[in-house]
């Protein structure tokens, strides 16, 4: 089953994190493993590009990283990416603390790590001290037992089995944060606090899983926060190097636009060119709906799961602004990575978004430049803000109504950053705004969605694709299938993909 000609042991589709750490992964395996990829670089999201203001000026900005858990000693992504053997091509920043939130009448720093954080949480509101205490020794459990269902999933358990192994997942399976919250906080702002995170997933606390989410949230704050150097295209070039050295192929500017079959089975792809790759094994780190919609005979899939892949509630999008400034971060006068609340109330905050409301909401606030200074021109700031927004009111408009409503968008932006750097217009030497329309151009994620399948309460248990489809030799990775977005959820997706071919393979060739 080695290559010979066009053909490989496995073909990935599509070269963002998910893809290109399930092909690293094959590859240091001894693979042979072909990445195809329709942009002109690998990375998915986790991008970077520069733009000029002036003769020897240039920015170089990320779209989406502020900054990675679990890259500490014992750390489970540093133990992932020492596996695959990238972590050591990696430059760190390690961060003192986790981010900032802002609520109208106090500001916090979370600190990095349980102990520290329970007692921030504990001076914020003394009267809840015993209900945090209990909060955390159930996160602690919850953590364990998603620890166990990630090395040992829980296939062929029936529902007793299941709930006596798992308590806390069965008791809290369809629970939002909100609901979970309740049991043991009273206090709005300790709440507030615990759910300010609930922006990265594109849920509200009153919607959001509260398993999902409270999962990953007690993973950051235990494992701390760094900031790759070079930003999230650093991480992509590490896992590209990789899968070179170990004589995998990653073919750019080459769009899939067809699986082949072969009686039933995975054969191969053909790309919009008219090329013709060849391995049994093919991996889709594309959008679910659109592999199962134009890539593959419909007449292969289960009539059932494909009408999953295409009901399941799809995530929202965010719009992201990017600006350089000329000055430095204490020049000014803002140098955070802060989460901004305009009231207690986050749903209503989230909701206001989903509206169009773009003027009140949640915004993540952040000076690049202190965490990934050598992407900055000297004396210069990049700014970056993010909120989140409902896709579809922005996807599919006429050229002038989009172009014009973007316009709009853009001084709204200026405005709500002119809050916290007043003289931005006078500084402002280059500003780069990203809506779901570019999200959709540059991904093909169905209202440019950032999230894949949304993280509801039922969203993740209703259905999710497994990483093994129905579709004999065909494999997802990435956030439309387990473990959801964001850049570890899309690793641990791309890995326990590769976990699952290499068992396979290793049974053919036997």
């Amino acid at each position: 089953m080695s290559r010979t000609n066009n053909s490989w042991d496995a073909i990935v589709v599509g070269a963002g994190l998910g893809g290109l750490s399930c092909a690293a992964t094959l590859a240091k395996n001894g693979l042979k493993v072909l990445i195809l990829e329709k942009h002109n670089k690998v990375g998915g999201f986790a991008t970077q590009f520069s733009r000029k203001a002036g003769k020897g000026i240039e920015y170089n900005m990320d779209f989406s990283l502020q900054c990675i858990g679990g890259m500490r000693e014992g750390g489970m992504v540093k133990e992932m990416l020492e596996e695959i053997g990238v972590f050591n091509d990696l430059d760190l920043k390690y961060l003192d603390s986790v981010c900032s939130v802002k609520f109208p009448d106090f500001e916090l720093e979370i600190a990095h790590g349980i102990l520290p954080f329970k007692e921030q949480l504990i001076k914020l509101a003394s009267e809840e001290k015993d209900g945090i205490e209990k909060l955390f020794n159930t996160l602690e459990q919850l953590n364990e037992e998603a620890v166990s269902l990630q090395e040992n999933p829980p296939e062929g358990l029936g529902p007793d089995e299941f709930a006596k192994k798992y308590p806390l997942h069965t008791k809290y399976m369809t629970a939002s944060n909100d609901d979970f919250l309740s049991d043991y906080i009273k206090n709005q702002k300790v709440a507030a606090v615990l759910n300010s995170f609930t922006p990265m997933f594109g849920m509200p606390p009153n919607r959001i899983s509260a398993i999902v989410y409270m999962s990953v949230i007690y993973q950051i704050i235990s494992d701390g926060c760094e900031y790759i150097q070079g930003g999230g295209y650093s991480l992509s070039k590490a896992f590209r190097d990789c899968i070179l050295k170990h004589n995998g192929d990653v073919f750019l500017k080459n769009e899939v636009d067809k699986i082949l079959f072969e009686s039933g089975k995975c054969k191969g792809v053909r790309t919009t060119k008219g090329d013709i790759f060849n391995a049994p094994f093919i991996v889709c780190n594309a959008p679910a709906p659109v592999v199962f919609d134009k890539m593959i005979d419909p007449s292969v899939v289960d009539p059932a799961y494909l009408n999953q892949i295409q009901t399941t509630q799809i995530g929202g999008s965010t719009i992201v602004g990017l600006f350089g400034l000329k000055g430095t971060g204490k020049e000014i006068g803002y140098e955070k990575n802060m989460s901004i609340w305009g009231s207690y109330d986050l749903n209503n905050e989230f909701d206001k978004l989903m509206a169009g409301d773009y003027k009140d909401g949640q915004i993540a606030l952040i000076n690049n430049s202190m965490v990934n200074p050598k992407d900055t021109p000297k004396g210069r700031s990049f700014i970056q803000l993010l909120m989140n927004c409902d896709g579809k009111q922005w996807c599919g408009l006429e050229k002038d109504v989009y172009k014009k409503k973007k316009a709009e968008l853009t001084e709204i932006l200026i405005n709500k950053v002119a809050k916290f750097i007043p003289d931005i217009r006078e500084r402002l030497e280059v500003v780069v705004v990203s809506t779901p329309h570019t999200v959709e151009r540059y991904t093909s994620n169905p209202n440019g969605t950032v999230f894949g399948y949304c993280l509801s309460t039922t969203g993740h248990t209703v259905f999710r694709p497994q990483p093994d489809t129905p579709v004999p030799g065909l494999y997802l990775a990435g956030a439309w299938t387990f473990f959801g977005s964001g850049y570890i959820s899309a690793m641990l997706s791309g890995t326990g993909t590769a976990r699952m071919i290499l068992g396979k393979f290793k049974l053919s060739t036997q």
